[in-house]
């Protein structure tokens, strides 16, 4: 097989023969695009589900100073990191990605749901934020990032149906 560069501008080359099989410069953004966001998503779920399991007391005390009822809060404590895990690895997984960008798209809308939530005075007050390095940020800087994150797990979502892996 010889490849040869490309007179069309959205593609990079083609190979030498009567066939065109080349590869477009377009699918290599979008291609990187959905990697990009597949590294960030599973990066910010695994530090999520790590820091959860590893400051224990800590996520429970917050977890229960939220809002919804204690039953609650025990049951988040323990789903949430394996549903957090579970997500993460499913983005990172060849065959997968896709059930990670659902899965990541729905925690996403409604992590950010419930901090919108939080911010309209719904329940008549503001609990503490989370922990790990978003507890560093106010409800306003987290609902942002929230949105940030919805729109990359989207945006991932919508290009992966673009491509082939």
């Amino acid at each position: 097989m010889d490849f040869e560069r490309s007179l069309v501008p959205t593609e990079l080359y083609h190979m030498k023969s009567d066939k065109n099989i080349g590869i477009r410069s377009d699918g290599i953004i979008t291609t990187m695009l959905v990697l990009l966001s597949r590294a960030i998503l599973s990066l910010i779920f695994m530090y999520s589900a790590f820091s959860k399991v590893i400051d224990w007391n800590g996520t429970r005390s917050a977890l229960h100073n939220q809002v919804f009822p204690g039953w609650m809060a025990e049951t988040l404590l323990f789903t949430l990191p394996v549903v957090e895990l579970v997500t993460a690895i499913l983005l990172l997984g060849r065959r997968s990605f896709k059930n990670g960008f659902v899965a990541s798209t729905l925690l996403m809308v409604c992590f950010t749901v419930y901090v919108g939530w939080v911010m309209s005075g719904a329940f008549g007050r503001i609990p503490c934020t989370c922990g790990g390095l978003i507890s560093e940020l106010g409800w306003s800087e987290h609902l942002l990032l929230n949105l940030v994150l919805v729109v990359v797990s989207f945006l991932g979502l919508m290009l992966s149906n673009k491509i082939s892996v």
